[in-house]
């Protein structure tokens, strides 16, 4: 007795062969894909487009090849699938990929968020990491505060840029916390100091120097702007750190200065000050009254 689960050649549409995107070999016609199927799939033979090999497959899915290369044999499609989402060799599910893809799209793409802060201001990725993944990994990977990122695994460290107008490029990126970070950004659109680090009081009108670095924290307050900034400088200049100095014209004059006494002698100097303005308007009404 015939086995009612052979493979049927019967009034079958001829197959055209232009309708693949693979060369075709036979028809098989329709048969069972298992035995627990219970319909019947019509399959053929092609030849695959990757290694030239024989091979058979479902000629629907063949007929998709036609818009887009995605039959082939199974050995090509386990190799093809082992490589997909690699880049460069790179997997993009490398914990670096999602930056340096960022960063290239803020620098170049004017329809990614951030790219007025970065691309609108002229700020590049160099040729050299921006068409080489694998070389953007060698350089960052290599740098000693990548070593210091490693070592610190309680710390949250991303990739910096030492001078905040500068590129994308060795020599000007750093891993860093986001307090080295937040302070090597540009002035805010809202600060109303004009230098970095300063910000007034609302309710005494005075104004603060803050400065952070690492687990250290320095809050002093002055009655004017200039002499915070100063007092920021100092810190800056004693935790020798590559941020930016507000007065730099005065590198000799902060040479000299001691930034854990700086406040306490600048605000002993303004009651100084005070006094002796009280003390001239004093003798003023009393020229008036005489």
């Amino acid at each position: 007795m015939k086995n009612n689960r052979s493979i049927h050649m019967g009034k079958l549409k001829e197959l055209n062969p232009k309708d693949y995107g693979m060369v075709l070999v036979k028809d098989l016609g329709t048969q069972y894909a298992t035995e627990e199927k219970k319909s019947k799939t019509r399959y053929a033979i092609f030849i695959c487009p990757k290694c030239g090999e024989e091979f058979k497959t479902d000629v629907s899915n063949a007929r998709l090849a036609r818009k887009r290369p995605t039959s082939m044999c199974k050995k090509c499609s386990m190799k093809m699938n082992s490589t997909r989402g690699k880049t460069h060799g790179l997997s993009k599910s490398h914990p670096l990929y999602n930056s340096w893809s960022g960063k290239k799209q803020r620098c170049n793409n004017p329809k990614a968020p951030g790219y007025a802060d970065y691309g609108g201001r002229g700020i590049t990725m160099c040729a050299e990491w921006a068409n080489s993944f694998v070389e953007f990994v060698k350089y960052i990977e290599g740098l000693d505060s990548y070593a210091e990122k490693i070592a610190n695994p309680d710390k949250k460290y991303t990739l910096d840029r030492i001078d905040n107008d500068g590129n994308y490029e060795p020599g000007n990126v750093r891993w860093a916390t986001q307090t080295v970070q937040n302070h090597n950004q540009r002035k805010s659109k809202r600060n109303t100091s004009g230098y970095i680090g300063v910000s007034q009081v609302k309710v005494t009108g005075n104004w603060q120097s803050l400065f952070s670095y690492y687990d250290t924290r320095h809050i002093n307050t002055f009655l004017d702007k200039e002499h915070a900034a100063m007092q920021y400088d100092l810190w800056v200049l004693k935790y020798n750190t590559d941020r930016t100095l507000n007065k730099p014209e005065l590198l000799e004059l902060y040479r000299t200065l001691d930034p854990d006494t700086y406040h306490h002698d600048t605000r002993l100097e303004e009651k100084i000050a005070r006094r002796k303005a009280i003390l001239l308007e004093e003798m003023k009404e009393l020229e008036k009254v005489n």
